[in-house]
């Protein structure tokens, strides 16, 4: 993770990231360094890769003592260990993460990212501008743009792992999960009351998609399928502010 909560002197979690949380350290044994926690799930966090050569600085759940039980499921640990399987630790350039962030918030792909989400959870009523932009907020914190072999038409399903939704009767909620079998990438929607796949036999006439292949053919599909005659020109306009907002700027020489 980029972000978390850290513990001040006035008794407040406050948001932190990777670069203001390094001066607060700066010159203390490790025993002193402020109490951190994952904003999810508000469980403890600790801080890697500060001062060292070969690792890369970022915010991770802390592993748990068989004694201590199982932890708390958190979403952003379960797209964490998701996010492995696209290359983590491989080095990627700030122009190239740039890049893939100037690609992703383009006008036709942030839209199309959002049919996509919109249209595998269910269609009208399941996804709203908020949510979605809440969605990319917590990619944002999961370093998502640094993985090397995440491919910019798998972002938006990768944003589904960023959080628990809620099914169509609003009686429950589920997660999804990533697994990998051999070459086959599947996301698997789980209940968030036991973490076990829902059972596609006992839960036919779901309106949220059950099984996803992680391939472009489907995110296209996806994406295709989706009726836009209730989009108008001002439909998008909080979520196109929202992506100009955090397009990079090119630089501009003097």
């Amino acid at each position: 993770m980029k972000k978390a909560e850290v513990y001040t002197e006035n008794n407040n979690w406050e948001y932190i990231g990777l670069d203001d949380y390094e001066p607060l350290i700066r010159g203390l044994e490790r025993s002193g360094w402020p109490r951190l926690r994952c904003k999810r799930c508000k469980e403890l966090v600790v801080a890697v890769g500060f001062f060292s050569t070969g690792v890369n600085k970022k915010f991770r759940h802390k592993k748990r003592k068989e004694s201590e039980g199982k932890p708390k499921f958190c979403t952003l640990r379960s797209a964490y260990n998701s996010l492995k399987y696209f290359g983590e630790g491989n080095p990627v350039s700030q122009e190239k993460i740039n890049q893939r962030k100037k690609d992703f918030y383009n006008e036709k792909n942030i839209k199309n990212t959002y049919f996509l989400c919109w249209n595998i959870l269910g269609g009208k009523g399941m996804l709203s501008q908020s949510k979605f932009i809440s969605l990319i907020d917590l990619a944002n914190d999961a370093d998502i743009w640094s993985y090397q072999n995440l491919p910019i038409w798998g972002i938006g399903l990768i944003l589904l792992l960023m959080d628990e939704h809620p099914t169509p009767n609003g009686n429950s909620t589920y997660f999804y999960k990533l697994n990998k079998n051999n070459d086959d990438v599947i996301i698997d929607a789980c209940w968030s009351s036991n973490g076990e796949k829902i059972d596609p036999a006992q839960f036919q006439y779901t309106k949220f998609k059950l099984s996803i292949p992680f391939t472009e053919e489907y995110v296209s599909q996806m994406i295709n399928s989706v009726d836009t005659a209730w989009v108008t020109p001002t439909t998008f306009t909080r979520l196109l502010t929202y992506a100009e907002e955090k397009t990079p700027q090119d630089e501009v020489n003097p």
